[in-house]
């Protein structure tokens, strides 16, 4: 045929390709005697576990045998497979005796070891999170310790990237927040650090002072349109929440984007650092910058061209953020003319009736308001002797 028996070209290396260290399927096709007998001439020269060689870190996932009619291939595939355990167990080894500099999280929630991929979120949470090891093959307890240690390094990195989150997990745990900001802490802590000033709108009114000083030394910033964690916005925070989250829509950071149905949830948004407004995802960041460009404007509420440029955004996905904010246009709007924009107010509460002038309570009232009157004491007299 022209080729030497360990020739790259031979029919094993093609089925047992390597990419990147990752052993792929193995095609539906038929093998003679001649292509057997060739690949066992090459393995008296070398033997298939170099042939299979772990490239890089990486922890090959070996697929399934497939059956071929000829009996002398698959005992041969079957053997190697064998060969291949003390490798993967001394690897397994390897990666759980190394330290946090060896390993680094990508946006989709796989863990790089040495910058192959080893292993993948699968649940928990950031400060208790759980690991899949990549591959099948290796002791139990081997993969166990590997899988224990990838799962120590992300919990030792969520806490520091996630610190101002932990921090304010923690004193909710101690009793520190108390009164209507515990509510509101727990309520922000559910969202994924990004919550509707909307949803709590009631209680952040009633908040005391002191309720507020011990928010906003948490890291708690209560907006105008939202209360969320400004240092969870970081880039690398952003990235390590990303990775607890599975959705199939991924949006590109700092920009708005159309929610795809269903609307993803409120943690999902957070870590993205967007917020569900209008049918749009909204970075937290913008809606403030909004509020300051309407409060800034002459007349206030004005959102002129230049406006929507520092923003970004069209005349269109303005007109839906803003209506879904809760504002609408003064007056009616004119085709080129910027609009101007009011809040909807809240609805007030009734005023309690005044009760009939005829009604005996309305003399109960009467008493009521009138002021006490101080009597005097008497002077005592003293006797003179």
């Amino acid at each position: 045929r022209g080729r030497g028996p360990c020739s790259m070209e031979s029919p094993f290396s093609s089925i047992l390709d390597l990419h990147r260290g990752r052993v792929v399927d193995l095609p539906d096709r038929q093998l003679d005697d001649a292509d057997v007998q060739a690949e066992l001439d090459c393995r008296q020269r070398a033997s298939l576990v170099e042939r299979l060689r772990l490239h890089g870190n990486r922890l090959t996932r070996l697929p399934n045998v497939v059956a071929f009619p000829n009996v002398t291939w698959l005992s041969l595939f079957r053997n190697d497979l064998r060969s291949v355990g003390p490798e993967i167990a001394r690897r397994l080894g390897r990666l759980a005796a190394e330290g946090d500099e060896a390993f680094s999280l990508m946006a989709d929630g796989v863990i790089l070891w040495r910058g192959e991929a080893a292993g993948r979120i699968s649940g928990g949470t950031p400060f208790a999170p759980r690991v899949r090891l990549y591959g099948e093959l290796g002791p139990p307890a081997a993969r166990e310790r590997a899988a224990r240690r990838l799962e120590a390094w992300l919990a030792v990195d969520a806490g520091q990237k996630l610190s101002v989150l932990r921090r304010l997990e923690t004193a909710m745990t101690e009793g520190k927040v108390k009164g209507l900001a515990r509510g509101i802490a727990y309520r922000l802590i559910e969202a994924g650090g990004i919550l509707d000033r909307g949803l709590v709108r009631a209680e952040v009114k009633a908040l005391s002072q002191i309720e507020r000083r011990v928010l906003k030394g948490l890291g708690v910033r209560i907006g105008a349109f939202s209360l969320y964690l400004p240092r969870l916005l970081a880039a690398p925070a952003r990235a390590l929440a990303q990775g607890f989250v599975e959705p199939a829509w991924r949006p590109m950071a700092g920009a708005i984007h159309r929610l795809p149905q269903p609307v993803p949830p409120s943690k999902t948004l957070a870590a993205f650092g967007l917020r569900a407004v209008g049918g749009y995802g909204v970075p937290v960041e913008d809606l403030e910058t909004l509020d300051v460009v309407l409060r800034d404007a002459k007349p206030t509420g004005l959102l002129s061209t230049a406006d929507l440029e520092r923003l970004g955004w069209t005349v269109a996905e303005s007109d839906a953020i803003l209506r879904g904010l809760g504002f609408a246009p003064t007056l009616r709007p004119k085709p080129g003319e910027p609009m101007i924009w009011r809040r909807r107010g809240e609805a007030r509460p009734d005023a309690p009736l005044a009760p009939s002038p005829l009604s005996p309570f309305a003399a109960l009232a009467t008493l009521k308001d009138r002021a006490p009157s101080r009597r005097r004491r008497p002077r005592k007299k003293v006797a003179r002797p």
